[in-house]
């Protein structure tokens, strides 16, 4: 006697990569009208997500996606129609992806520019600000140019709120692509060089 080691239940690799085969070849499952008002009433909802402040929590390309993963998960039954337990599925594994990657820590709520620029909508607003700070203080000091550290320095005692040294660098490089700037010396404290 040789028992199967493997837990009951499962499927060995092989008859698994021929049930996909399978699927892929034979089943194309299509939208029931249950299940296409769920997406779009699930979908509606993701988009109010973001709280109405101008924040987009699901685009079209979150529908698109809705969808292929409804159909993949009616195809896994081998079902030719896509029912509403296929859309809950995948209105649910959706949402858990998009909390996972795209919650802002800050704020709590879903915020799609994390996914896309890998910045918060509310973190990219302050570097624009701080931005238009440094802004100013680069145009009215005295000398053509500073360090990184004493700017950091200056604007770090103007400021009521913490900044950190990402948010800086990154408002000396809108500076620099605003031509404001020119960065130069030692990366670890460059020079920042007036060009206005």
């Amino acid at each position: 006697e040789n028992p199967d080691p493997r837990p009951e239940g499962l499927l060995d690799v092989q008859t698994l990569t021929d049930y996909i085969a399978y699927a892929r070849r034979k089943i194309n499952p299509v939208l029931s009208d249950e299940a296409a008002v769920d997406l779009v009433t699930g979908y509606v909802e993701m988009r109010k997500l973001g709280g109405g402040k101008k924040t987009i929590t699901a685009t079209p390309r979150q529908l698109e996606s809705l969808i292929r993963i409804s159909e993949a998960h009616a195809r896994m039954r081998f079902s030719q129609v896509v029912e509403r337990a296929d859309v809950q599925e995948a209105l649910r594994l959706v949402r858990v992806a998009l909390q996972q990657a795209a919650l802002d820590p800050r704020t709590g709520t879903i915020d799609m520019d994390l996914i896309t620029t890998g910045r918060s909508r509310e973190s990219r607003g302050r570097v624009e600000e701080l931005a238009r700070e440094l802004r100013e203080i680069v145009l009215g000091h005295e000398s053509p140019s500073l360090s990184f550290r004493d700017l950091y320095r200056k604007i770090s005692e103007q400021s009521s709120v913490e900044i950190s040294r990402a948010e800086m660098q990154d408002a000396v490089h809108v500076l620099e692509e605003q031509g404001v700037v020119a960065i130069t010396g030692d990366p670890r404290n460059p020079r920042l060089r007036r060009t206005t």
